[in-house]
This record gives C-alpha cells, structure tokens and sequence, in this order.
C-alpha cells in the first residue's frame, strides 16, 4: 500500500486556512461545470455504511428571493449566484441500500460475505417498527444499557440526527473544494426549515439540513479579510482521557 501523500500536507493546510464564511458576493456568475465539479468532490465524503442519504438542490434565479426571506433575510443567498441545500433522506437505509450493495459488489468493493453483513447490521440499526415504535426502544435500550457495556447509537432512534451528521461530512468537503477552486462560500444553519422544505419541493421523509451559498467575493482591496479567532488548542486537546 502507497503511504505516500497525493499532495504535499501545507497545500491541504493553507486550503483550511484560507476557507471563510463569506457574506458579501459579486455579481460574477458562477458556471455549471464549477457547481458540478464541487458537487462531485462533496459527494466523495465518508458516508455510514455508504448509503449517502445527502441530495443536493442546486437554487439559482429569481427562486433565491424565497429562500432568503425563509433563511430571515439574509443577504448572502440574494448576492451569491447559487445557493445548494443539503438534503437528507430519512429512509436511505430503504432506498439506496440494494442500489449501494450492488453498485459496491461491481466494484470489486465488496464481497458477498460483507454483502450479508451489511443487510443484517443496517436491519438492526435502521428499523423503527409500526410508528418508530421499536426505534423508541432502540434509544432506550442504548441509554440503559450503555451505563453498562458500551452500547451503539441506533440511527433508528434519532434518524434525522444520523442523517444530518452524513450531511456535514458531505459540506466540510464542498467547502474545502470551493475554497480550492476560489469559489467563496458560507454555510447556513439559520433558516425556518419547514418553509425551505416546502419551498424546494422537497418530498415528505426528507429534510432539510444545510444551506450553502457558493460564489465569488466582493473584491475590497481596502479592507483586508479578518478570519475569526480560535481557541488554543491546549485548551481543547484531551490526551488519553478528559
């Protein structure tokens, strides 16, 4: 196995120093083949047991007014050409399971051993039963027992929580390839999430779980760019144990 680096470590290191929520954009468009190439690299994240429950809804036009007066107005949607939300699927362990399986199985990424496996681990730990009634069990199950011996956390018992921890995978990759590519970006929490669901059109068992503007920033060679502060990481590096 290579465990050469594909790229010199500072050219990674100075992509995450230079990443920054941008609030202020140009009017300069932002083409398809950029969003698309972005895109790609985002959906090359780490995914749970691979089923990828993260969509993506690429909002360009006239329908960005909406949307910013669903995220209270902020202008960043407005300003920026394209605005993507991330989309989570509730139920990926129903609908992408056998097309994951059978796509992994053609790649030679898996076998037929693992294939077994994966079915019977993501029917332990996705099922919810008649009215999320055993996903209810699940947690309470994980909270008793796992004072105990350790104990997993069932996606059936919080599946929109799994779901929107997949989706900050997939964003942390799309900003760090937007800010490879000199596309400025800035992801959003804040936003009435109901509305945006409606509003995108998004069907009933999925959610909406992260807004992100993607485009290029107003040049002010006056006013030099100010990063935000971080803690030392002393103070947030625990060796061994708290």
């Amino acid at each position: 196995m290579n465990t050469e680096p594909v790229q010199s470590p500072a050219v990674l290191t100075q992509i995450i120093c230079s990443r920054r929520s941008v609030r202020n954009f140009s009017d300069r468009e932002l083409g398809d083949d950029a969003v698309q190439a972005i895109l790609a690299d985002a959906q090359r994240a780490p995914s749970g047991y691979n089923l990828q429950p993260t969509h993506f809804v690429v909002v360009r036009g006239d329908l960005r007014a909406a949307l910013s007066r669903a995220a209270f107005d902020q202008r960043q949607i407005l300003e920026a050409p394209v605005t993507v939300a991330l989309v989570v699927d509730l139920r990926s362990d129903l609908r992408h399971l056998d097309d994951v399986i059978q796509r992994d199985l053609e790649a030679g990424a898996i076998d037929d051993r693992y294939v077994g496996f994966m079915r019977r681990v993501v029917r332990l730990t996705f099922a919810r039963g008649p009215l999320g009634v055993l996903g209810w069990a699940k947690g309470c199950l994980t909270r008793l027992l796992g004072r105990f011996k350790p104990m997993p956390e069932f996606p059936a018992a919080n599946p929109a929580g799994w779901a929107t921890r997949q989706a900050m995978f997939v964003a942390d990759h799309m900003l760090l390839s937007a800010t490879a590519r000199g596309v400025a970006s800035c992801p959003m929490e804040g936003f009435g999430e109901a509305r945006a669901r409606r509003l995108l059109g998004v069907p009933a068992g999925y959610r909406v779980a992260l807004l992100i503007p993607l485009g290029y920033e107003v040049d002010s060679p006056e006013e030099a760019p100010t990063f935000r502060s971080r803690l030392p990481l002393d103070e947030v590096v625990h060796r061994g144990r708290w």
